[in-house]
């Protein structure tokens, strides 16, 4: 004689809230992890560019200085977006394993997460905004129609590579912004009535 199956029990709220740590833990993790690769490879060129560049911009040197303050942001970042992982795997346990985290200090995991984004962002935005003033700067000083003489006011690549990584940067930070939003706005969506069916 076959027993009969018992239909799946449906997830439970802290299960539902365990799964989407993982899940945009790790998704975050992967969008800020390809976008802190491309701002590095940016700032190594620029900087090896700046080795062999017959000229010294000081703007440049202050669009790298925000953009590895902002990458310094972002490893911060980082290890906060890994640790909500690790706070999805902790839900999952059985309590009576291990103790599982409390939901004020999940929200305050996010809300560090969000401001140090938003740090970030900042740092990004500064050091952007110092490398389009170099670039406008070196465009708009140039004749127009006439062949530019003075090395100094031409635009690099060096130039269009300290801008990149800082757009990198701030996009890193962003995607850990979203991330950390949508996990806090999870929360509140799966513990309200009903939602834990």
């Amino acid at each position: 004689m076959l027993a009969k199956s018992q239909p799946p029990r449906p997830p439970s709220v802290l299960q539902k809230i365990a799964r989407a740590f993982r899940v945009f833990g790790w998704i975050g993790l992967a969008v800020q992890v390809c976008l802190a690769f491309l701002a590095v490879v940016s700032l190594l060129l620029a900087t090896f560019g700046q080795n062999f560049s017959p000229d010294d911009n000081p703007g440049n040197s202050i669009g790298m200085f925000w953009a590895i303050a902002s990458l310094i942001g972002l490893v911060v970042g980082l290890g906060l977006t890994s640790r909500y992982t690790l706070v999805g795997r902790a839900l999952q346990l059985d309590p009576q394993v291990k103790i599982q985290p409390k939901k004020s200090d999940a929200i305050q995991l996010l809300r560090l997460g969000i401001m140090t984004g938003g740090g970030g962002i900042l740092l990004g935005i500064l050091g952007s905004g110092t490398s389009i003033g170099v670039i406008v700067g070196k465009t708009v000083s140039q004749p127009p129609g006439v062949a530019i003489t003075d090395p100094e006011k031409i635009v690099r690549t060096l130039d269009a590579l300290v801008m990149l990584a800082n757009i990198s940067l701030i996009a890193a930070h962003f995607a850990g912004v979203l991330t950390a939003l949508w996990l806090l706005e999870r929360i509140h969506y799966y513990e309200k009535p009903g939602k834990a069916k």
